[in-house]
């Protein structure tokens, strides 16, 4: 009996652990919804490149001015109050999401979701 609890405790833990770190949970946010940029940090926007390669160029590219130029040359700028589009979530670090209105209508990009950034519409 005891063992029996303990397989079940560590599938309930697994499972949690695996909703944490898919990102999300955190959100909730899905394929195919509508949502307004939110809360944006310090700046005046979230730099979304055009591709998830160029997105993990920007990511790593930290300490590398010419590489972090490279990989966001041709971005988008999510600003606060934009409509975008959830068009894909490959994975939990990446999400393309199409831009619906704001300076950069009718283009996609790929960012990061994490807390606070989308909104519900």
């Amino acid at each position: 009996m005891l063992r029996r609890l303990t397989v079940y405790a560590a599938f309930a833990l697994l499972g949690t652990s695996l909703t944490a770190c898919s990102g999300r949970a955190t959100t909730g946010v899905a394929v195919g919804q509508t949502r307004k940029i939110g809360e944006l940090g310090e700046g005046r926007g979230v730099i979304c490149p055009t591709s998830s390669a160029r997105l993990d160029e920007m990511l790593a590219s930290a300490k590398d001015a010419d590489a972090y130029q490279e990989a966001v040359e041709d971005a988008v700028t999510l600003r606060r109050g934009d409509k975008v589009r959830i068009e894909a979530m490959p994975d939990a670090r990446h999400l393309e999401v199409s831009v619906a209105s704001g300076n950069d209508a009718g283009t996609s990009c790929w960012t990061v979701d994490r807390d606070r950034l989308f909104e519900p519409q």
